[in-house]
C-alpha cells in the first residue's frame, strides 16, 4: 500500500514539473536610458529550461514617434467630438438661407434642415450626414480606433492594430536584428521565430477579456508592451508582428481574432504537424504569441483550436513594410 503510495506521489510530481516545464519564466527584466536611445536587456527559461538572454538599444528618435497610449473608447466622447464638428460646419453655411439645428440623441445625433429654398433641405441633409461620416472616422483614425465586425456580425470599435504594426516596424529593427544575431547562420525562419516567441511568451501577461466590451482598453502599443514589461494578447501579437515584419517585410501574414483572445499567422512552408489555416489557397501556419505557455510555431492552445476548428474567428491582412531588412 505505501509502495503505491510512493509510485503516485511521484507520478503526481513528475506530471506537475512537466507541466510547470511548459510555461515561460522569465528570470530578469531591465530597462536603461543611455546616450543613443533607451537599453532593453531579458533573461529567460526556454522550454528546454535553459537560460536564454536578449538585449537590444532602440534609438530614442525612432521611439519618440511611436504612440504610447490606447484609451478605452468610449461613445460619449467620440459623439461630443462630432457633434462640435458640425456645429463648425453647419457656420460654413448662409444663415439668410438654411438653418441647420443639431442635437444628440442617445447615440444617435438628430440634424434637421430648414431652407427658404426647400428644394435644397436634401442636398444640406446629405451634406451634414457625410460631415459627420467624416468627423467620425477622423476621431477613430486620431485615436487609433477602427471599426470592426465580429464573426457573429456584432459591430464593435478596436485599436487599429494593423496601423500599430506598420509605424512600429522601424523602430523595432534594433530588437529583430538582436534576435537574429542569436542563432546559428544556417538557422531558417522557424528558429527565428521559435527564439522571439519563447521570449515573448516569457514576458508577464494580462488577460483580454471580450475584445467587443472592453473597446481596446488594456491594449498596450509595442513601445509601451516592452517599457511596462507585460500585455495581453492583442498587444503581444501586435509586438510579435512588427519584429517578424522587420525580419521578413514581405511574407504574407495575418491576425487572427478570437472572441477574447488574438493569434498571428503566417504564409511558410508548413509541416504535417503545424495547426494552420486555409486563406485564399495558401497555408498560414497560426502561433500564440500570448503565454505563458511555451508554444512554438505551428502549435497553439486547445481552447484556441476549438475556436478555429469551429470557424469561430476573423482575421486581418498585415500589409507588407517598406523598411530596411534585418540580415
Amino acid at each position: 500500500m505505501r509502495r503505491n503510495t510512493i509510485k503516485q506521489g511521484l507520478v503526481a510530481s513528475l506530471a506537475l514539473f512537466a507541466s510547470f516545464a511548459l510555461y515561460a519564466q522569465q528570470q530578469s527584466f531591465s530597462r536603461n536610458a543611455t546616450q543613443d536611445g533607451v537599453a532593453y536587456a531579458y533573461a529567460w527559461l526556454d522550454q528546454d529550461r535553459q537560460s536564454q538572454d536578449l538585449s537590444f538599444t532602440l534609438e530614442q528618435s525612432a521611439i519618440a514617434r511611436l504612440p504610447t497610449t490606447q484609451r478605452s473608447y468610449q461613445p460619449s466622447v467620440a459623439q461630443r467630438h462630432v457633434v462640435v464638428s458640425l456645429f463648425h460646419h453647419a457656420r460654413t453655411y448662409d444663415p439668410k438661407q438654411v438653418r441647420i439645428d443639431i442635437k444628440p440623441n442617445g447615440e444617435l445625433i438628430d440634424i434637421s434642415v430648414s431652407s427658404r429654398f426647400p428644394e435644397k433641405i436634401a442636398e444640406y441633409q446629405q451634406a451634414m450626414r457625410a460631415h459627420e461620416q467624416q468627423a467620425y472616422d477622423e476621431y477613430l483614425y486620431k485615436n487609433y480606433y477602427e471599426r470592426y465586425q465580429t464573426r457573429l456580425n456584432q459591430n464593435a470599435i478596436k485599436p487599429d492594430h494593423l496601423r500599430y504594426i506598420d509605424e512600429s516596424t522601424r523602430a523595432l529593427i534594433p530588437l529583430s536584428q538582436a534576435i537574429y544575431e542569436k542563432l546559428n547562420r544556417d538557422s531558417d525562419a522557424r528558429e527565428y521565430i521559435n527564439l522571439m516567441l519563447g521570449w515573448l511568451q516569457s514576458i508577464p501577461y494580462s488577460t483580454l477579456t471580450d475584445r467587443v466590451s472592453t473597446n481596446g482598453s488594456g491594449f498596450l502599443p509595442p513601445i509601451t508592451l516592452l517599457n511596462q514589461n507585460i500585455g495581453d494578447c492583442d498587444s503581444k501579437t501586435v509586438l510579435a508582428a512588427a519584429i517578424i515584419r522587420a525580419f521578413l517585410p514581405k511574407v504574407p501574414m495575418r491576425m487572427v481574432f478570437l472572441r477574447n483572445h488574438a493569434l498571428l499567422a503566417i504564409s511558410l512552408t508548413a509541416g504535417n504537424e503545424d495547426q494552420r489555416i486555409m486563406i485564399e489557397g495558401l497555408p498560414y501556419i497560426l502561433m500564440e504569441p500570448t503565454g505563458p505557455s511555451l508554444m512554438p510555431l505551428g502549435e497553439i492552445g486547445q481552447q484556441s483550436l476549438l475556436a478555429i476548428q469551429q470557424g469561430q474567428y476573423t482575421t486581418q491582412s498585415i500589409q507588407a513594410a517598406i523598411t530596411q531588412q534585418v540580415n
